[in-house]
């Protein structure tokens, strides 16, 4: 019986079990992840910072801050700051943040204007408050945006998302 291959078969046999370890478990991460994609129930929910009765709320979904305002008004619900300050921590080397405001189909054109300016110049406003720079800011119209209204949806239309790119 030869002894000196004994050691040698039982290392190598450690070490292919280990190997088979490592490859399980980075096959079980790897499926996780591809699953999470594929089935967006399971990705992780809205963060709601807050909601007035009027319907207004600032929710954050995906790393976007989304601002919902009770119809025709400018009004910033409470905790719109923390929602920001998120934005603000976020900021990278070469980042900005896109302030985007989206149209009201049913008000006049001057009407909608003066609300999406109001707004975006309330949005703008605490962002600046929360320490970042005018020239960080950078805010987009719904022509800017790709889509020129935002169509019958009124939840949408009452909405400005501010989001961080490079």
């Amino acid at each position: 019986m030869n002894t000196s291959s004994d050691p040698d078969s039982q290392q190598r046999f450690a070490l292919g079990l280990v190997g088979m370890l490592i490859v399980v478990l980075v096959a079980t991460l790897v499926g996780s992840v591809v699953h999470r994609q594929l089935h967006p129930h399971h990705r992780q929910a809205a963060a709601v910072y807050s909601t007035s009765v009027d319907g207004a709320r600032v929710v954050i979904e995906e790393g976007i801050v989304k601002f919902y305002f009770a119809p025709g008004s400018a009004a910033l619900t409470p905790g719109a700051d923390k929602a920001l300050a998120n934005v603000v921590k976020g900021m990278g080397v070469g980042m900005r943040a896109v302030v985007l405001s989206y149209q009201y189909p049913t008000l006049g054109p001057d009407d909608n204007a003066a609300l999406i300016r109001r707004r975006a110049a309330q949005v703008r406003e605490m962002l600046m408050g929360l320490g970042l720079p005018d020239d960080k800011i950078e805010l987009r119209s719904p022509a800017q945006a790709g889509s020129s209204s935002a169509g019958g949806d009124r939840e949408l239309a009452n909405r400005i998302d501010v989001m961080l790119v490079n």
